[in-house]
């Protein structure tokens, strides 16, 4: 039997903040769910924590009432909080080896090898309100890559809401044939529905140009053509795995709808549509079994502009970038069809993976060929090698 003998009841008087810097206070203000004139509960101090932490811009918080061996039941609740250096710098440097295809022999390859520069630019609480600004670059003579992201928590000061911002460019010589350069960027609003349920709202544009030539402008390969691509999109998941990374019982639920249109600038007008269920089932202590099923559909409507690409052949099924948002293009020939399946059985990793199209055909990923004999070119081969330093300041 037991016999519990209450305290006395401590209730919050006032909140007072300090430690902070660049930190808004409303935004601290926000975070902390310990109310003024209630009773404190370490239920709330544990709460109040979590959320402080997950901002991602304090390396410390601490949360405890002033005076604890005092008298009076009305407390003082003191959150001090301690800011990260806002600054991350990241630098390096290495090499690359790539096999790069001929322009004269689709059955030849030359082995090519350029030094490869590092740099990482980052900013913590850029605003104030938790928010972040990062800068990658990466660089070579045979490839050049910036990227440029801006991530903001509980836009609308609400904590269900988020945003991210990115804008990417790169160049690339992978073949010999034709230098590539690519322009990306989009918005995205993110809405935490549920604790299992979220919803993605976002707009994207890429463009894709092409220079340098040294082949007929029709050999250039179809994931390679020059285009431009203005969408807008909407998303929606469910997510009850144990663990996203490494999951063993549960399910994945998600659903993709897309429209580009040539009135928001885009090359081509089609809609995307995309499907995936995945579910997880533990057998025994270290066995679990996962399946996956993908359909994609893609629909062009209207007026198609600068674009000449082929239709699939009857009975091909298009390659898997239609589920990983590469499939961008539409087609003078009605919808496209095209779906996945995965089944595996793991051993706390998956290690095997069946995949097949709807029409029976194996899907495969787009490769170079000689547009006249179809000969496929050799495999690019690449390897990197980089090594960096990080350091975190102000």
């Amino acid at each position: 039997m037991y016999h519990i003998q209450e305290g006395p009841q401590t209730r919050v008087r006032r909140i007072l903040i300090g430690g902070y810097e660049h930190t808004r206070p409303g935004v601290i203000h926000r975070e902390v769910h310990i109310k003024a004139k209630e009773p404190l509960r370490e239920g709330d101090v544990v709460e109040s924590q979590r959320r402080l932490y997950n901002l991602g811009v304090f390396n410390r918080v601490t949360i405890e009432p002033q005076n604890p061996n005092g008298t009076n039941p009305e407390k003082d609740i003191a959150v001090l909080v301690e800011e990260a250096k806002r600054y991350t710098l990241a630098y390096g440097g290495g090499f690359e080896i790539q096999r790069l295809a001929s322009t004269t022999n689709p059955t030849e390859t030359q082995i090519q090898a350029a030094p490869r520069g590092i740099l990482e630019v980052s900013k913590l609480n850029l605003t104030g309100r938790g928010d972040s600004l990062s800068f990658k670059l990466r660089g070579s003579t045979l490839q050049g890559r910036a990227l440029l992201g801006y991530s903001a928590p509980n836009a609308f000061a609400n904590p269900h809401f988020s945003f991210q911002a990115t804008a990417f460019a790169e160049k690339t010589r992978d073949i010999n044939t034709f230098t590539e350069d690519r322009y990306e960027g989009s918005v995205q609003l993110t809405e935490q529905v549920t604790p299992l349920t979220t919803v993605l709202y976002r707009y994207a544009f890429r463009r894709v140009g092409v220079s340098n030539l040294k082949i007929l402008s029709e050999e250039i390969p179809l994931f390679n053509q020059p285009t431009l691509v203005s969408q807008f999109g909407v998303t929606w998941f469910r997510d009850s795995r144990d663990n996203p990374a490494e999951a063993s019982k549960g399910s994945f639920n998600s659903a993709d709808f897309s429209d580009a249109d040539t009135r928001l600038g885009s090359s081509a007008s089609f809609l995307r549509f995309f499907l995936q269920n995945s579910t997880y089932y533990p057998i025994k202590r270290r066995f679990s079994f996962a399946r996956s099923a993908r359909l994609g559909v893609l629909v062009p409507y209207g007026d198609t502009v600068s674009l000449t690409f082929p239709a699939p052949a009857a009975g091909q099924c298009l390659p898997e970038q239609l589920h990983q948002d590469q499939l961008q293009r539409s087609f003078p020939s009605g919808a496209i069809l095209c779906g996945r399946w995965n089944v595996a059985a793991r051993l706390r990793a998956q290690s095997s993976r069946a995949a097949r199209c709807l029409h029976g055909v194996p899907g495969r990923r787009p490769g170079n060929a000689d547009s006249q004999s179809g000969i496929p070119l050799p495999d690019a081969l690449a390897v990197h090698r980089d090594v960096s330093w990080r350091r975190h300041f102000l």
